[in-house]
């Protein structure tokens, strides 16, 4: 996008070390949008329940270095979502990194796809192509995301013809509400889910929001929540800290939970 100023700097990434820890494994899949790089624990599940794969979308990181000035490298050095997938030891995991993301070498990358159009149609369109090819021969699919990995979460979901269950923690399920309230540019080219008319009927959701978020608010959640009629859970923390520390207990009671929802 024309006018961005994009800033670049060095940084160590908590996926870096994984990767020479062996402890994730990486991989990278092309579409018909974009370059993905994907990761999977380095070490098998040993038990595969009802045939489940759980897909983790991570938040948007640092899209901008400065509010004028966007980063050169949107991926987050702390990768919260890679690091509980690691605690997930429920059913075989898959990290899918968002377009222009992890260090892709994609020339297709410009700043627009992780400022204003980070949730456009072709980035979802991305992820559903990744999400089909990944969950080929999985009847019980989850799609877990935090944040705006929760936003693209509930968008994918929404475009698949197929069964899912979607998970999310402090999702930014209302971006008009979220730029307002701070003062940010507006995502001009981006779907927003709190008006998204697409519809999967065999879809379930869970949204979990953190208490003491200031960043994605409570309420914003809950007021999607009503109007959707798709339940809400509290965790105690805030945006990106306390939480990570209960992931297990929130993944044993959102299989609870969505199994006493029915789909549609």
């Amino acid at each position: 996008m024309s006018g961005l100023l994009i800033v670049t700097g060095c940084t160590s990434y908590a996926h870096h070390r994984l990767l020479e820890s062996g402890e994730v494994k990486s991989f990278t899949i092309h579409t018909d949008y974009f370059q993905h790089r994907l990761f999977k624990a380095g070490a098998p599940v040993v038990n595969e329940p009802e045939k489940r794969l759980h897909i983790y979308f991570g938040g948007d990181g640092q899209a901008w270095r400065t509010p004028r000035r966007v980063a050169s490298d949107p991926t987050s050095k702390r990768a919260l979502m890679l690091a509980n997938m690691l605690r997930d030891t429920t059913a075989p995991s898959v990290y899918i990194g968002r377009p222009c993301y992890f260090q892709t070498t994609d020339s297709h990358c410009r700043g627009n796809w992780w400022t204003h159009d980070r949730y456009h149609p072709d980035v979802v369109n991305s992820l559903v192509e990744v999400v089909e090819q990944q969950a080929a021969g999985y009847p019980d699919l989850w799609l877990i995301g935090h944040s705006g990995g929760g936003t693209l979460a509930v968008l994918v979901g929404r475009r698949l013809n197929r069964p899912v269950k979607v998970v999310t923690v402090n999702a930014n399920l209302d971006h008009k509400a979220w730029t307002d309230y701070h003062h940010y540019s507006p995502l001009t080219g981006s779907l927003n889910p709190v008006l998204d008319g697409a519809r999967n009927p065999d879809m379930q959701e869970l949204h979990w929001y953190a208490t003491g978020d200031r960043t994605v608010l409570p309420e914003w959640i809950l007021a999607y929540c009503q109007e959707n009629q798709t339940p809400c859970r509290p965790v105690s923390g805030s945006h990106s800290e306390g939480w990570p520390t209960q992931w297990p207990r929130i993944l044993r009671q959102s299989q609870e939970i969505l199994s006493s929802v029915p789909s549609g």
